[in-house]
């Protein structure tokens, strides 16, 4: 069994809300090698502690990035230039507090394979896993269109930024030596990323 620090270096592919019998609403994570656990938190839980691991307002990404692709619902979340989580419509809630979306690494994603007798999709990723979206081909197109226009921006942004610290003659941070402040904040990230996962046992998706 992985630990989150082994699961954040092979890399997350898709969070998806789940029922357990037992337990309620939890979630599952597959990694981009396609293994899948199951994590005692809900989704939103789970967006909540990433966004702590990179320093990130969730809320002011989302507005942000709204603005980008002129859509106010279903946004795509970029942790970094190759980590953005794309929103997909997963499942049909039981309870009103429960939610329907999953999220799924634009970067894993291999193809988009049309259920036309539902009109849905699956999203198949490149570990060869489907994931099943209640959402038309159109639509899952749309998202991941989205995904794409998210990603040039926050290269173009960070791109920008980097050539601004050049001019400014600037030396690269990552080359001085660290402070104490560092320390601690790199000590605090570990430590949520130790918190961040609650595996259980690996399971296979139905």
């Amino acid at each position: 069994m992985k630990s989150a620090e082994e699961l954040f270096i092979i890399g997350i592919a898709a969070i998806l809300p789940t029922y357990q019998l037992g337990i309620g609403d939890i979630s599952t994570i597959i990694d981009n090698n396609g293994n899948e656990y199951l994590v005692a938190s809900k989704v939103k839980t789970i967006l909540n502690r990433l966004a702590r691991i990179y320093a990130l307002d969730l809320k002011q990404v989302r507005r942000k990035y709204s603005h980008v692709i002129r859509q106010k619902n279903i946004v795509p979340i970029p942790f970094s230039e190759h980590f953005i989580l794309i929103p997909f419509k997963i499942r049909k809630p039981k309870a009103e507090n429960d939610g329907s979306l999953g999220y799924i690494s634009l970067e894993s994603i291999y193809k988009i394979e049309e259920i036309k007798e539902e009109n849905n999709v699956f999203i198949i990723l490149k570990s060869g896993k489907r994931i099943k979206c209640l959402v038309s081909y159109k639509t899952a197109n749309r998202h991941i269109q989205n995904a794409h226009i998210v990603k040039n921006h926050y290269r173009e942004l960070h791109s920008q930024f980097c050539i601004s610290v050049q001019e400014r003659d600037i030396a690269n941070p990552w080359e001085q030596p660290a402070t104490k402040r560092d320390i601690a904040l790199l000590a605090s990230q570990i430590a949520e990323l130790k918190r961040f996962l609650n595996i259980n046992k690996k399971i296979p998706l139905s």
